[in-house]
Parts: C-alpha cells; sequence; structure tokens
C-alpha cells in the first residue's frame, strides 16, 4: 500500500512539474507591449516540411504571432492607427502597407521587452505552413466551405467589417493553437512576389533573390471575400506601397 502511495504521489508531481514548465514556456512566448500595447503572444511552430504543389519544403523552427496584429499593437508601437474599422482596438489593424508592416517589425524589434529577438513579416512557406497546420485539406479544418463561417470571418458571416480578434478565437484557433488564419483580413509576406512556387526556396526562407521586389505576397483572404479566397493555397499580391481596408499582418520569430 505505501508504495502505490508513493507511486501516485510521484506521477502527481511529476504531472505537477510538467504542467509548470508548460506555463513558463507559454510565459516566456508573452510580450506586454509599451504604451498600453497589450500583451503580443507567440506560438511555437515546430520544423516540419509543406508540401508545396509537389515539392517539399523543410522548414526550420520559429515562431508566430498567435493574432493579426492588432490596432492595439499597431498603435503602441507605430504611434498611429490607420485602420478603417475603428470602434475596437483589439480589431486587426489594417490599411497597412508592406513598407508600414516591415517598419513595425523594424520598430518592435528595437523594443527592450523584445530583449534583442529579431521580429519579421513571415515567409509564404511560414504562413502556409502555419495555416494549415499539418493538415493538406483546402482549409486547415477540412474541405468544406459550409464549414468556413464556424472557423473564420468572411463574406458570409461578417456584416463585412472587422472584428475582434478575441471574439471568437477559440473556434478560429487552428490545430497548432493560430486564430484567424482564414479570412478577416489580408497578411502581408515577407517574400518577393512570384508566380511560380517552385522558385520560393527549399528551406522555407523568403524569396529575395529573384521574384518582382516591387510586389509581395498576401495570404488568408478577407471579411468580404467569398470561400475560395480563404483558402489556405491561395495567393495574391500587391505592391510594397498599397494600402487598403483589408491589409493587415502577422509576425514571426526566428528561435
Amino acid at each position: 500500500m505505501h508504495q502505490i502511495q508513493q507511486e501516485r504521489i510521484t506521477a502527481f508531481n511529476e504531472a505537477l512539474r510538467q504542467q509548470q514548465e508548460a506555463a513558463e514556456r507559454r510565459r516566456q512566448l508573452i510580450f506586454t507591449l509599451p504604451n498600453d500595447g497589450g500583451d503580443l503572444e507567440f506560438v511555437e511552430i515546430r520544423k516540419g516540411t509543406l508540401n508545396l504543389n509537389g515539392r517539399e519544403i523543410h522548414l526550420a523552427a520559429f515562431r508566430m504571432s498567435k493574432y493579426p496584429i492588432t490596432q492595439r499593437q499597431y498603435q503602441a508601437i507605430m504611434g498611429n492607427n490607420p485602420s478603417d474599422f475603428k470602434g475596437d482596438l483589439d480589431c486587426p489593424v489594417e490599411r497597412v502597407s508592406w513598407n508600414d508592416a516591415k517598419a513595425f517589425c523594424k520598430k518592435l524589434s528595437q523594443e527592450p521587452v523584445m530583449a534583442g529577438q529579431k521580429v519579421y513579416l513571415p515567409s509564404e512557406a511560414q504562413w502556409e505552413y502555419a495555416c494549415r497546420a499539418g493538415t493538406t485539406t483546402k482549409f486547415w479544418f477540412g474541405n468544406s466551405d459550409n464549414d468556413l463561417g464556424k472557423h473564420a470571418w468572411y463574406d458570409g458571416n461578417s456584416g463585412r467589417r472587422t472584428h475582434s480578434v478575441y471574439e471568437k478565437a477559440k473556434e478560429h484557433e487552428n490545430f497548432w493553437g493560430l486564430v484567424d488564419m482564414h479570412g478577416h483580413v489580408w497578411e502581408w509576406c515577407a517574400d518577393n512576389w512570384t508566380n511560380n512556387t517552385n522558385e520560393l526556396p527549399n528551406d522555407g526562407t523568403r524569396l529575395t533573390k529573384g521574384g518582382n521586389s516591387s510586389l509581395h505576397p498576401i495570404r488568408s483572404g478577407l471579411c468580404n471575400e467569398s470561400t475560395g479566397n480563404c483558402r489556405a493555397s491561395y495567393r495574391g499580391y500587391f505592391s510594397s506601397v498599397d494600402y487598403y481596408f483589408y491589409l493587415g499582418f502577422q509576425v514571426v520569430l526566428v528561435v
């Protein structure tokens, strides 16, 4: 009996230790921004392989922001809020050009809270790998267009406007813990634009040699788009200086 009780105590202590370690890892992924910017939370993305149009891309581990960058976060770092859909600072920031998004990354990287860690826009490969979360279907939750309304903001349920990233976070969270990877706002990627995805680097880093350096990819779809444009594989592009009410972004940290 004494041995059984001891084994239970040992098992309990081990479970508690693992919970504490997991909580500490999560804590290390949350950065409290200055100027009332709230918390910027990241998710650990493990290394792995993305099948992109029949080609394997092998990605190193990285960290990706759990939500699209919000108006609150952007305003705290950049000092302004360019968004059309104002009223709730926890909505995604939009009307952000690629140049603006890059400037945000640079400025955030210089904040003491980041402790020297460099912030970047995701590469296209990183974005799609994170969006799919280990799946190969049209959306991370499957192939059914009818289910998109349960897991994303698009033209069928959004009222053609943005919403707080926390409003339906549980329903919109993919298998790796990322929210709003389909719909809501277009999200900038770091690469030069290319029509041919075979030009994207085999290691999942951004395309900088080749492609069109004046144009850059967008992913995700948006709150007033149909289901087809919200697919994990759907690609579009705009120029470096374009900004519209549906252009936003997420950020990554290199591990």
